[in-house]
């Protein structure tokens, strides 16, 4: 999970972090980021991308994608 250091978007990360931990098999390492960046990669794959998508992933896609783990 990539994110950025603003203020704003750090409580969304937190959520989404959160959430993937709730997962055994799942390891979140965070990293500071710049221009509202927040991506979640799998087997270095992105499959979210607040950039592209615009919004943060919903707590029903964070559980969908946890779930192909």
């Amino acid at each position: 999970v990539s994110n950025t250091a603003a203020v704003n978007y750090k409580p969304e990360a937190l959520r989404v972090r959160s959430l993937l931990l709730e997962y055994e098999k799942i390891e979140v390492i965070m990293l500071e980021g710049a221009g509202g960046v927040f991506e979640i990669s799998k087997l270095d794959k992105m499959i979210f991308s607040k950039k592209l998508s615009g919004r943060f992933p919903t707590e029903t896609e964070v559980r969908a994608m946890a779930k192909e783990v």
